[in-house]
């Protein structure tokens, strides 16, 4: 797991990503923006999410939970 860089506050769950949260690349770009985020609550596994690009977010594609190293 990355540090957290100071800006992002301490890492959460996926219960707590919301449409709109910003994506940050591993090399600290940011890159778009969550517009789904997909789980299966009744078993609690977070599945992954929809990583919306471009101009307002119109350009999407998904991201699977093994893809994703730390949500802030």
């Amino acid at each position: 797991m990355s540090p957290a860089p100071d800006d992002l506050g301490d890492p959460t769950s996926y219960l707590t990503l919301e449409k709109g949260a910003p994506v940050i690349s591993s090399d600290g770009e940011r890159i778009g923006r969550v517009e789904e985020v997909r789980a299966d609550e009744t078993v609690d596994v977070f599945d992954g999410f929809v990583l919306g690009t471009g101009p307002l977010g119109s350009d999407r594609r998904y991201v699977a939970a093994e893809q994703v190293d730390t949500i802030f």
